[in-house]
């Protein structure tokens, strides 16, 4: 475990700080090129209060990890449907020390019940969890 991860973790587990660290996440994010996102996100759900976000195809879950640490209230439920990479999605989040809020979930989410035939991309860039 490198050093960020395991302070990251440690302020994680004192609310005042972790509402600090979740400013301090947020900051880098409405400077760069997302910052509208970051900004309207903010705005319309404000840091004080609680909400749960879900993250519909969460791949790595990175979007979750960042939804979580940027609202330190939230409770976060990501959903990704491919078994390895809802694996590499679970381990990120317990490496960033969020397993208490936010969960992933190995399946897809839908507006219906049932069964459907899942597609996995075959163009793998140089990043893809397949190499």
């Amino acid at each position: 475990m490198t050093l960020h991860i395991a302070i990251g973790k440690a302020i994680l587990n004192i609310p005042v700080l972790r509402h600090a660290y979740g400013w301090l996440i947020t900051v880098p994010r409405k400077r760069g090129h997302l910052g509208k996102l970051w900004k309207t996100l903010e705005r319309v759900y404000g840091r004080g209060r609680r909400w749960v976000i879900f993250d519909i195809g969460a791949n790595d879950g990175r979007s979750g990890i960042s939804y979580a640490r940027a609202f330190p209230r939230t409770t976060v439920h990501l959903f990704e449907a491919h078994p390895k990479v809802a694996a590499v999605a679970h381990q990120a989040v317990i490496s960033a020390g969020l397993k208490s809020r936010a969960t992933v979930h190995q399946f897809a989410a839908s507006d219906a019940n049932g069964e459907a035939t899942f597609h996995v991309s075959s163009m793998p860039d140089r990043n893809d969890w397949r190499k």
